[in-house]
């Protein structure tokens, strides 16, 4: 019994494993770009909810942020390091993908509700507010 609706024949034998680590490592990085972009948008004072929406419908686009407040940021730790395994074993230099190893550790389901959802956010250990807040950004 398959594990998805979809059936895909990618190659020869582990050649799905690899498909499946291309998928994982997109979804990785689409999941603090999208933290990232809300983040900026949020600091210039647009609803960060209002800006995922319009991503929505812009090239910005990616089911990652349609389902982001599904994300539960469950084996990222797993999927990247199958991810970085393969590129060293390839000799391959993945510079994104190491940044993305290391940032997707820090991001909660709280900290993507709080972004969309709470008048402040929370990223690389600074509190952020939009720039028009009185309060300005700790």
């Amino acid at each position: 019994m398959s594990y998805s609706r979809d059936v895909l024949h990618v190659g020869e034998i582990g050649s799905g494993q690899l498909a499946k680590a291309c998928n994982n490592l997109l979804h990785w990085i689409h999941c603090v770009g999208n933290y990232e972009a809300l983040l900026l948008a949020k600091r210039y004072g647009v609803d960060a909810q209002r800006m995922r929406e319009i991503l929505l419908k812009s090239p910005g686009y990616n089911n990652t942020l349609e389902r982001w407040d599904g994300t539960r940021f469950t084996w990222h730790e797993k999927d990247m390091d199958v991810v970085l395994d393969l590129a060293q074993a390839g000799g391959l230099v993945l510079p994104l993908s190491g940044q993305t190893d290391q940032l997707i550790k820090l991001l909660t389901p709280a900290d993507v509700r709080d972004l969309l959802y709470g008048p402040e956010a929370h990223y690389l250990g600074r509190r952020v507010i939009a720039i028009n807040s009185e309060a300005g950004s700790a």
